[in-house]
């Protein structure tokens, strides 16, 4: 079947004989042929990319410039707000403090069974008694108003 030629070599190999259909391997490949480049014009293309380049590095660097200063300030603004609160909050605490005292200051003072006698004997004050209670709708707007005196029973 075969007589062992080998044509083409390597993968594409067609052996003389076979079976297989020849496939026609062409030697021949269509380079496109390259016109050389001058060295001016080599120098000026890389210097158009190193500026390209350039300006695209300065760019980044001066907006990460900005978003760093405006970080910074940020910063410190929470900072100083955060010591603003702190020193509020302390205020605060001292105010609560010393009005809890001057209420107990002023709750010890009084004296309700002075104030009790006094209502009592003094202006002729007495508790309510069932007789003297008077009942009425008020309504629903959840306060009176007096236009005349209540009257008595």
């Amino acid at each position: 079947m075969t007589d062992g030629t080998n044509i083409g070599g390597g993968y594409n190999t067609y052996l003389s004989g076979s079976e297989a259909p020849s496939i026609n391997v062409g030697t021949q490949t269509k380079r496109r042929s390259r016109i050389p480049i001058s060295p001016r014009k080599r120098a000026a293309r890389a210097n158009r990319r190193s500026l390209v380049l350039f300006g695209i590095v300065t760019v980044i660097t001066a907006i990460a410039i900005v978003l760093g200063v405006n970080y910074l300030n940020l910063r410190s603004d929470l900072i100083t707000s955060t010591s603003e609160i702190n020193s509020l909050q302390e205020e605060l605490n001292t105010i609560t403090t010393n009005n809890n005292e001057k209420q107990v200051d002023l709750e010890s003072d009084i004296n309700y069974q002075e104030i009790y006698d006094k209502a009592v004997n003094e202006y002729g004050m007495k508790y309510p008694d069932s007789d003297s209670i008077v009942e009425y709708d008020g309504g629903t707007l959840g306060y009176i108003r007096q236009y005349q005196n209540i009257p008595g029973n």
